[in-house]
């Protein structure tokens, strides 16, 4: 018995969105997923860096993240 796998093909046509509080990643075409992925500076210098995920959703799916307060460093999408 053989099994066949399904192609996977990477997200694309991927933006990015900082609205308030919330930072977001929505991609329009492929058959894999994505997550939007944030890195900031935290506006408590004790703190130092924060670094949030949201899930792995679809292509045609946004995926959501908690922005802590403070400076963007790095706002990117993961693609798989």
């Amino acid at each position: 018995m053989s099994t066949t796998s399904t192609a996977h093909a990477i997200p694309d046509s991927c933006t990015t969105q900082v609205a308030g509080s919330k930072v977001s990643s929505y991609c329009a075409s492929g058959t894999g997923e994505h997550q939007v992925a944030v890195t900031v500076l935290h506006a408590n210098p004790s703190v130092g860096y924060v670094y949030n995920v949201g899930p792995w959703q679809p292509a045609g799916v946004t995926s959501t993240a908690a922005l802590p307060p403070g400076t963007i460093v790095s706002l990117r999408v993961n693609k798989r």
